[in-house]
Order: C-alpha cells, then sequence, then structure tokens
C-alpha cells in the first residue's frame, strides 16, 4: 500500500438506513481510516438534499450537489459507491444497468420500449456511461467477473481500469453458528431475498411443484409488495403445507442454521451476498449464472443452474440438491472455501487497489 497519506471523499446516495450497502460503506470508510487516510461520507443527509417527487429527480439532483461540492473541496480520491459522474475511483457493487435491463427482457419482452421511455432508467444508463468512460477515473472495481465483462461489453473503458474483488464476508462472525443445526429429517431449501421476481421466485415455485422428491420444504425470507400472488400461487400449484413466508427479518442467521439449501435462481445479481453467507454458514447453494456470486462456488459446495430459461435445467439442479443434505463435515468443507474471501481480507484489497491508483 502508498504510504502517502490521501483526503478520500466516500460518496453513498443513501446512508440513514442498515441495509447491506449502507453497512459496507461504513466499514470501508473505516478501512480507508486505518490506513491513516482522512474521510468526509457524501450523502444526501450531508448535502442536505431536498425530496424530489420521482426518484430520477432525486439521482440527477444527488449528482448535481456531488459535482458542486467536489469543485469546492477538492480530494485526492472521491470514491463512489453509486454512478456519480466524477468518482476517480467506483466500487459497482449495483452492477451494469444496462445489462440488467436487457436481462429484464429477456423475461418481459413486453418491456422492452417501456424501459427506453422510463426516466429513471434513461437518468441512471447516462449516469452509467458518464461515469464508466469518465477520462478521470482511476479505477473501477466489480465484485463479479461477469460485471467486469458486461461494462467491457458496452462502455468505452480500458481493461487495465478494472478490478474485479469478489464480495467478502464476516467469516468469524459465523464459526459458531454455522456448526448449531439438527440434521433434518425433511430436506430444507431456504430462498432469501427480496423483489421475488428478480430474484426467481416466479421460475422457483413452478419447478418445486415438478420434483418426484415430496419430502422437502421452502422457507421464504424477504419483503415483495406482490406477496398475496405469491401465496396464491403456492395453493394453485398445491404447495401451500410445504412453503412458508417469513417476510424480512432482521437476523437470518437461525434459517442458515436449519436450512440444506440456499437456492437463488435470481434473473440478475452482480453479486448477492446471500451467496457467501450461505457457503459460510456451510449451505450448498443452487442459483443461476446470472449471479457473479455463481464464480465463487466449486463443485463440492454449489450448484450452478446451466440455463435459467429452461424449466428442465432448474428442476435438475434441484433434484441434485436433494441428494446433498447438509452434514457437519460437508458444511465444514463448503464454509472452509470462502474462508479466504473474509471481510477483512476483501476490504483491504479494496483499500490498496484504490490508494495505489
Amino acid at each position: 500500500m502508498s504510504s502517502k497519506k490521501t483526503t478520500v471523499a466516500l460518496i453513498k446516495y443513501h446512508l440513514a438506513n442498515s441495509g447491506g450497502l449502507e453497512k459496507q460503506a461504513y466499514y470501508i470508510k473505516k478501512a480507508f481510516e486505518m490506513a491513516g487516510n482522512s474521510v468526509d461520507l457524501i450523502s444526501k443527509e450531508t448535502l442536505q438534499l431536498k425530496p424530489n417527487p420521482f426518484s430520477f429527480q432525486n439521482i440527477h439532483a444527488f449528482n448535481t450537489a456531488c459535482e458542486k461540492h467536489l469543485t469546492k473541496n477538492p480530494y485526492s480520491h472521491i470514491f463512489t459507491m453509486d454512478r456519480i459522474s466524477c468518482a476517480t475511483h467506483i466500487r459497482a457493487g449495483n452492477g451494469c444497468h444496462a445489462a440488467y435491463l436487457n436481462r429484464r427482457i429477456q423475461f418481459e419482452p413486453l418491456h422492452k420500449f417501456t424501459f427506453g421511455l422510463n426516466p429513471l432508467h434513461r437518468t441512471l444508463l447516462h449516469l452509467e456511461k458518464t461515469a464508466f468512460e469518465n477520462p478521470f477515473l482511476r479505477k473501477l472495481i466489480t465484485n463479479s467477473h461477469m460485471v467486469k465483462q458486461e461494462i467491457l461489453s458496452r462502455y468505452n473503458i480500458p481493461e487495465e481500469k478494472i478490478t474485479t474483488i469478489h464480495n467478502g464476508v464476516e467469516w468469524e462472525k459465523f464459526a459458531q453458528s454455522y456448526s448449531q443445526f439438527t440434521p433434518n429429517s425433511t430436506y430444507h431449501f431456504l430462498f432469501v431475498g427480496s423483489g421475488f421476481k428478480r430474484k426467481g421466485l416466479d421460475l422457483l415455485l413452478p419447478a418445486l411443484s415438478k420434483l418426484s422428491e415430496k419430502n422437502w420444504r421452502l422457507s421464504i425470507v424477504g419483503h415483495d409488495r406482490n406477496l398475496p400472488y405469491y401465496i396464491k400461487l403456492t395453493k394453485k400449484l398445491h404447495l401451500q403445507k410445504q412453503i412458508h413466508f417469513y417476510g424480512k427479518v432482521g437476523d437470518t442467521t437461525p434459517f442458515y442454521q436449519k436450512a440444506d439449501c440456499l437456492i437463488l435462481p435470481t434473473l440478475y445479481d452482480p453479486f448477492a451476498n446471500t451467496t457467501i453467507e450461505a457457503l459460510a454458514m456451510g449451505l450448498t447453494v443452487v442459483t443461476s449464472k446470472t449471479n457473479g456470486g455463481h464464480e465463487i462456488l466449486k463443485p463440492e459446495t454449489g450448484i450452478i443452474i446451466d440455463d435459467l430459461t429452461s424449466q428442465d435445467s432448474l428442476i435438475a439442479s434441484l433434484q441434485k440438491a436433494l441428494t446433498r443434505p447438509k452434514t457437519l463435515k460437508l458444511a465444514k468443507t463448503i464454509r472452509n472455501s470462502v474462508q479466504s474471501l473474509s471481510f477483512e481480507n476483501q476490504l483491504k484489497e479494496l483499500t490498496d487497489q484504490c490508494l495505489n491508483s
């Protein structure tokens, strides 16, 4: 790491709640400071922005306010976790919006025209292009090779500016919890995530109904505004006795402890944190190629769905998972596979990459 001390502007649009990205922002701030650097957090709260009636207006106003603030207050490093036009360092944890829209069109072709008219998508696409192609950008950090390739294929940015650093996990935090489980007499699938359609629940439920093995259950943890639709769908598929909805919870650890397998057939995730959390808790993970988290799976730790558009492919992955109930031996193997991806290791790699560029 460079011995030169720097001043860092750490930009995150929203810092008022305790979500995953907000939590990461504070960890990153601490990592920069522990390296002896001065860090200022910049958010819509610190800039005292008044809310606009439409989300695209808020995003545009935040970018403009950041530009004005940074013009008056120079920093050696401008690090952002959002799409900001004037950053020197970007962590693209939200992925590539252009790729996300294309993926949605595959499953929702009617949106091909509405996406182009939606001012929110147009604003995000404009900022994304401006941010990634900014000539003053020194480093773009993606959390998966998948996202790196998506950006390279769509934007004019030198490949040497992009570094992939996979998400980290609080490995030690789960040290005791992962082994505290009782072998299940019924195989236990777990689905964790809010925004059920993007996470692939519409695909998962019909596939589960086609399994020849019936001795399983599914716990669904997360929020969706269309929850009544999914409850109705489970009844239509005659799965209401096997599937339970728990809503949004503060601590998912008890669910990981009881489960055999995390199933996440997501349409698009740059790197779903639940992937590495489940591995750190000793669960087999079944997920799609459009979850950047699939890159850390090994044959002994997870199953990658070959083709998310094929129900047969999803069914085959689920059937394979059913042959691998969780045991202490298997859980230990799975957990140890992500020890090198501890939060501390990944944060150090991120700050080193930023401070040396």
